[in-house]
């Protein structure tokens, strides 16, 4: 989460204290899976969506505060100049202009200010793609997810499909989980070919597991994979409001085959241009009254919600089909374990208070051509935790997650 700072300045009633806010992130373990694409089949590809991870990573986590302009950024990259040759390099640094480039066609003040290209050959075996972003927003502004209430609305926010801002089929894949879906569903071979993207100390039995090459085709042909047509399906029933009645969605869809090589490559989405216009159209209320809280689907994926508010029960009860690349995953892990490692097809939540402004921001989302949808909603935790003085954070939060005729349960 974004480290926070008071900006003092004149004591003045008509003016708003400013909050400087600084974040670093990285793409992890996602830069493995790029140079091997690239050593396999020539292309850099891989290496530009590493670098927009890099950012997304951090403008992202930066939305769940309010903050959505004025970002500055700088680099950090670590490479074996062995084998990361200069002309990677040039296409992290062009994949990183181009992102804000993106930015800036969309109203977004962005600037990408350098950074660091150190060659640790003795250290890194490979390649790593940070980023550090700083910007400022108004105090008054602020968004604090440790407000989410019961009896709350859950707004998720398709990690997948192709939204008008995007050159082409996103995954939803994103950037955490990587490490294990390379050793999941890439085969044997690349442990023999790459033995420098493991570390040697673990058994080869946990490595490279998986049944497929990073060429392998995979068809979305036809394949719905967000939302539903018929309103019936849309079932998530919020317990104050059990008259629900959701409107009717476009189902997304893409007609298309590109590489498990591409999916799990694919750059991680970055919400910001959707939220700038959710923000905008709230600009007339207090947006602490319109938005709870927002939660980025990253480390902890659907279970993120456990350290945000107290005494929460999060009740996800109409989740997103499963994307292709998670159905991949899940030949190979078990659903729970998925759960708390990938968004498994939304990676961004946003908490209201009421239905209409859920469906506001749903509506928002469609003029992009990104799927939304109210994928559950909170209540108040019935269940009071026991917990040792060590383990005890003061959240005694609880998440609940329906899938395939199942119920799963996570606490801290």
């Amino acid at each position: 989460m974004p480290t926070l700072s008071h900006r003092q300045k004149k004591k003045d009633s008509k003016k708003d204290s400013g909050l400087f806010l600084l974040h670093t992130d990285g793409c992890g373990t996602k830069a493995i899976l790029a140079y091997i694409y690239w050593r396999e089949t020539g292309s850099l590809m891989g290496f530009s969506s590493v670098a927009e991870d890099a950012l997304v990573m951090n403008t992202d986590d930066f939305l769940t505060t309010g903050a959505f302009d004025r970002f500055i950024f700088t680099s950090t990259l670590a490479r074996n100049k062995e084998r990361i040759p200069d002309e990677v390099i040039l296409e992290l640094r062009k994949a990183s202009y181009d992102f804000t480039t993106l930015l800036h066609n969309h109203g977004i003040n962005a600037k990408l200010m350098g950074g660091e290209t150190a060659d640790l050959s003795d250290i890194v075996r490979t390649l790593t793609v940070d980023a550090t972003c700083a910007t400022w927003m108004n105090s008054s502004q602020l968004i604090d997810a440790a407000n989410i209430k019961p009896d709350s609305y859950i707004v998720g926010l398709a990690s997948a499909g192709q939204t008008s801002y995007e050159t082409r089929y996103n995954s939803g894949i994103g950037a955490n989980g990587l490490t294990s879906a390379r050793h999941d569903l890439l085969e044997k071979s690349y442990l023999n070919a790459y033995p420098e993207t493991v570390e040697a100390t673990i058994s080869n039995e946990y490595l490279y597991r998986g049944d497929y090459a990073l060429t392998t085709p995979l068809n979305f042909s036809n394949s719905s994979i967000n939302l539903p047509t018929n309103p019936s399906t849309d079932s998530s029933t919020h317990p104050s409001h059990p008259s629900t009645n959701p409107s009717t969605y476009a189902t997304s869809t893409t007609n298309s085959t590109i590489t498990l090589g591409e999916a799990l490559l694919a750059p991680t989405r970055t919400y910001l241009p959707v939220m700038k216009e959710v923000f905008k159209n709230f600009k007339s209320k207090s947006i602490q009254e319109v938005i709870q809280g927002i939660l980025h689907l990253t480390g902890g994926g659907q279970t993120k919600g456990l350290r945000f508010g107290t005494d929460i029960h999060y009740i996800k009860d109409n989740l997103f089909t499963f994307p292709l690349i998670f159905q991949l995953l899940r030949k190979k892990t078990r659903l729970r374990e998925m759960f708390q490692v990938y968004n498994c097809g939304h990676r961004f939540e946003i908490i209201v208070p009421s239905e209409k402004y859920a469906r506001e921001i749903i509506d928002i989302a469609k003029t992009f051509r990104l799927d939304a949808k109210i994928i559950g909603y909170t209540e108040k935790n019935p269940n009071k935790a026991q917990l040792p003085a060590d383990r005890n954070d003061g959240h005694n939060n609880c998440v609940t997650i329906h899938h395939e005729k199942q119920k799963y349960t996570y606490t801290l």
